[in-house]
């Protein structure tokens, strides 16, 4: 090791020792940073400083106490310049000995021996004769120890060549001060990482506590994707399980429930899929090299959908049990051996994948916790597996959980309530009515639809304005037409004027000579031209007439306007062809129910139309009066279904209902409708959306 310290220059005379106020300056210095809440490395920085200038010496160094060989110190200061300080000869002297391991040497009988040394010149080991000090100056070090625990750093400060006896001892006892009021720093820190580490002790006892307190595989999944990243400090973990060489996904961080459709879903079983054949785990992202193609696009795939940084996929393996093994065993006797006796210890049950969202270190600090979460994980789905497979395990659960032999009784009364339950279930008949969602709409009601594009000039008709057909509502201004009308209404007066001109002169025209015929005969054909200009013109102008009457939004029906705040919304607006301006509705006359019926639903309705002769019976109420029933007739069925994203396929339906009290005829009201399909076993009333989707999607 090739120490920082220079040899020839490091003589400090006693003038520039620091005074007795200047060394206890230094030490409430270092008792207040000692005290306070500093990095390691500012705090040794700031240490080495207080111990040169309280000592009045111009080097120093602070070495750590586990430091390696050929390490440099924690900390160092050279008083003399930086380029001095880098380009400084070795502190040892050129001899047959190993200079660099004396120095170790020195280190290490200090540390072992746990108190101050004064190193003088020349001082040599006695039992390896090697050169502890092999330096023209004196090396005082003092080690950074607490009572019951090893040292913490070693404080090394360099003397003049010339120091006394009396000088050493005194600096050396001071060097000792300032390491035992560090020490309190350090003592400190020692504290805090085990109170650090009783409290990550304590987060896992109540962590497995929670995943072993139960033997639902999903429930157990949900507790390590969500108690889980508190201990790793992770953004989210995702549980999957294997089964029949097929992974799905149980838990995920933050979602009670998970939609089998999402692609992300997809993402994350169809990695676990490619990663849980190996042994190992697979940290993305990684050098090219090390991960296979599939896995490694896979994974860019995730992270894409996900926008995770990193993510890491670890196997879930469990080991067998003495039942799995003979099966295993039996099953796999043609397999290569070295595999089949990997198989016959433990079996893989999925992965867990730990997501992080933030940028960091490439590979994880410690893998430690990850291990133990994915351990602890593995063992308690294995136990879930294990109960899940009994025979009866169910039924035996259900019964242990009752205890049969002490409840015989209460299980007999329970038996006959069941059965007396079921009897009323499918004896009582009771009515079977399909719900669905409806708004109230007057029956005549006419949407108004841009005829050609413009810019809303002026607002006729306001919101709840009467307007009687054929009544402007809008006017629209195009600046394209006006400019074409009246364009063409120029060249059509200078036209027509040109004809006028072209006549009289004919009529009052006598050809005599051939000249003036030929004049007269040119004149002719120039009229005839002209005529043709002139019809062109009219039939522009006529067409632009049109085009400008389209720009005039005319009530079709009469009513009232419903469309709200029709000033704010189309003032000055561009507007286009075909698009919706406003509505108008007839609030006198009679009112429908526009009811939207779920396509799952809609064969009970179909059911009872066919048996039925007259319409079928609606009930329903309206949102803004919810206490009162009204009663009306399903008039007509759409024959087919329109998607909806919200609800999925439905079904519309138009309900004929009775004349509704002034105050709630409101269009767009919300309304809520039973269609009424017959009587039915009360039983299957309730539960027949049970059952038919045991039909699609167990029995089918």
């Amino acid at each position: 090791m090739e120490s920082s310290f220079p040899t020839s220059k490091s003589t400090v005379s006693p003038a520039n020792r620091g005074t007795i106020a200047e060394i206890e300056s230094q030490l409430d210095r270092l008792v207040q940073l000692a005290d306070g809440d500093v990095p390691l490395a500012k705090f040794q920085t700031e240490l080495l400083g207080c111990v040169v200038s309280g000592l009045g010496v111009r080097r120093g160094a602070i070495w750590s106490a586990d430091h390696r060989p050929g390490e440099p110190p924690v900390a160092s200061i050279d008083a003399v310049s930086t380029a001095e300080f880098s380009q400084s000869e070795p502190v040892f002297l050129a001899s047959g000995l190993n200079s660099h391991m004396g120095h170790e040497l020195l280190l290490r009988r200090v540390i072992l021996e746990r108190k101050p040394l004064a190193a003088l010149p020349g001082l040599r080991d006695s039992e390896s004769e090697q050169v502890l000090n092999p330096t023209r100056s004196t090396l005082l070090l003092a080690p950074i120890v607490s009572p019951d625990s090893p040292p913490d750093a070693v404080i090394e400060v360099v003397l003049g060549e010339a120091e006394s006896p009396a000088t050493r001892a005194a600096l050396l006892e001071l060097l000792a001060a300032f390491a035992d009021a560090a020490r309190v720093y350090f003592d400190r820190k020692r504290l805090a990482a085990l109170r650090q580490r009783d409290a990550r002790r304590a987060e896992w006892d109540r962590f497995m506590e929670k995943l072993h307190a139960t033997l639902d595989p999903e429930s157990v999944a949900f507790t390590a994707a969500n108690e889980g990243r508190a201990i790793v400090h992770c953004d989210r973990i995702s549980v999957v399980s294997e089964r029949r060489g097929r992974s799905r996904l149980l838990a995920t961080s933050g979602q009670s429930t998970l939609d089998r459709r999402s692609p992300v879903v997809s993402a994350i079983e169809e990695l676990v899929n490619a990663v849980a054949a190996g042994r190992e785990p697979v940290w993305y992202p990684s050098p090219p090299e090390t991960l296979p193609p599939e896995i490694a696009s896979l994974s860019g795939a995730l992270c894409e959908l996900t926008n995770a940084r990193r993510i890491l996929i670890w196997p879930l393996r469990h080991a067998l049990s003495a039942t799995d093994q003979f099966q295993t065993e039996s099953a796999g006797a043609d397999r290569d051996p070295a595999k089949r006796q990997d198989s016959l210890t433990s079996v893989a049950a999925g992965a867990i994948l730990f997501e992080h969202w933030t940028a960091g270190e490439t590979e994880p600090r410690s893998a430690e916790p990850y291990a133990a979460l994915v351990r602890h994980t593995a063992l308690a789905l294995a136990n879930c597996r294990r109960h899940e497979n009994l025979p009866f395990f169910s039924i035996v659960s259900w019964i242990g959980s009752w205890q049969l032999r002490r409840n015989l009784s209460r299980i007999r009364l329970g038996a006959i309530a069941v059965l007396c339950a079921l009897a009323l279930l499918w004896l009582i008949p009771t009515e079977l009515k399909v719900s669905g969602k409806g708004t109230l709409q007057p029956e005549v009601r006419r949407d108004l639809f841009a005829r050609t594009d413009g810019v809303v000039e002026s607002i006729e008709a306001e919101h709840e304005t009467h307007c009687r057909t054929n009544d402007v509502l809008l006017r629209l201004s195009r600046s394209q037409l006006d400019l074409e009308q009246t364009r063409v209404a120029g060249e059509l007066r200078t036209a027509r004027r040109r004809l006028a001109g072209l006549e009289a002169a004919r009529l009052q025209s006598d050809p005599q000579t051939a000249a003036d015929r030929e004049k007269s005969n040119q004149s002719t054909a120039e009229e005839e031209e002209l005529r043709e200009t002139v019809a062109g013109l009219e039939r522009q102008s006529r067409l632009l007439e049109e085009q400008a009457d389209e720009l005039i939004v005319r009530a079709p029906i009469a009513g009232d306007v419903l469309t709200w705040d029709v000033r704010e919304t189309l003032a000055s607006r561009p507007v286009q062809r075909g698009q919706l301006l406003l509505t108008v509705g007839d609030l006198t006359g009679p009112w429908i129910l526009e009811v939207d019926i779920p396509d799952e639903a809609i064969g009970h309705v179909l059911t009872a139309q066919s048996r039925s002769n007259s319409p079928l019976p609606v009930t329903f109420m309206l949102a803004t009066d919810p206490g009162t029933t009204y009663t009306g007739e399903l008039e007509r069925l759409a024959m087919s279904a329109e998607p909806d994203r919200v609800a999925g396929q439905r079904v519309r339906a138009i309900v004929r209902i009775p004349e509704l009290p002034a105050h709630l005829r409101r269009p767009g009201a919300v309304v809520i409708p039973r269609v009424h399909c017959g009587k039915f076993p009360v039983g299957y009333v309730w539960f027949h959306t049970a059952w038919e989707n045991a039909q699609k999607y167990l029995l089918f």
